[in-house]
């Protein structure tokens, strides 16, 4: 791969690795080539932060922590490193160092993720890392923190609709009917929060209100497949 690289301008080589490492990395799954791929890439360009966190990444998603953790170290170190970088960076490295037995550094590294809120780690991997080292009720604050932050729109009805899963398995079931209530304002067809307000409905023995809701939830099913996870049958 080097000698042919040799044979074009160093800008377009790095272009060529950085497509080759996604392609490798996200749609064949081919954690081995695409981490030699950039790797490469990072020999030819140490200042490259897309490549460093793409390796990061697919360095964590294979097992090697510790190695994801250098990377995602590196990137912290990186002038221009954004909020939702070094946001994802603190949180892995929090998780990192709860598996190793190191609470002081799960404590550092959480304040730092947590403070970058609502502008921190992206939304799934906030939701994956908090989850992970227990930390619930945070991700309800930092839920909410995003909630208030955004306008109306797509990226806010991913955390509404976020917020009101974690409510309610939290048992916050108030909390949770409500988040499912500001999210249908927005999307009154969506069916994850028809499906979660029915189901809060029916443990409340609300059954004129589960009633209505049921019938907005099978007219919003018409013709599509049923949600994962959504047991249409246990909710009557």
């Amino acid at each position: 791969m080097r000698r042919r690289l040799g044979e074009v301008r160093p800008e377009e080589a790095k272009a060529l690795l950085q497509r080759l490492g996604s392609v490798l990395g996200e749609r064949l799954q081919d954690e081995k080539d695409a981490l030699d791929t950039y790797q490469v890439l990072l020999d030819l360009d140490r200042g490259n932060a897309p490549a460093r966190l793409a390796l990061a990444r697919l360095l964590w998603r294979a097992g090697d922590r510790e190695e994801s953790q250098r990377e995602y170290g590196a990137l912290l170190t990186e002038l221009g490193c954004t909020t939702a970088v070094m946001g994802e960076a603190y949180l892995r490295i929090a998780q990192e160092a709860q598996e190793a037995g190191q609470p002081s550094q799960v404590e550092a590294a959480l304040a730092a993720a947590l403070s970058l809120e609502p502008d921190g780690a992206p939304l799934d991997l906030l939701i994956e890392s908090l989850k992970a080292l227990g930390q619930e009720t945070k991700l309800a604050e930092c839920l909410v923190l995003r909630e208030q932050a955004l306008d109306e729109g797509s990226a806010r009805i991913a955390v509404t609709r976020a917020l009101a899963e974690v409510l309610e398995q939290m048992g916050k079931l108030d909390e949770a009917e409500a988040a499912c209530r500001r999210l249908l304002e927005q999307a009154p067809e969506d069916v994850g929060s028809l499906g979660r307000l029915a189901a809060i409905c029916r443990q409340q023995s609300r059954s004129e209100e589960l009633a209505a809701l049921l019938e907005r939830l099978w007219a919003a099913l018409e013709g599509q497949d049923a949600l994962p996870g959504l047991d249409t049958e246990a909710l009557g």
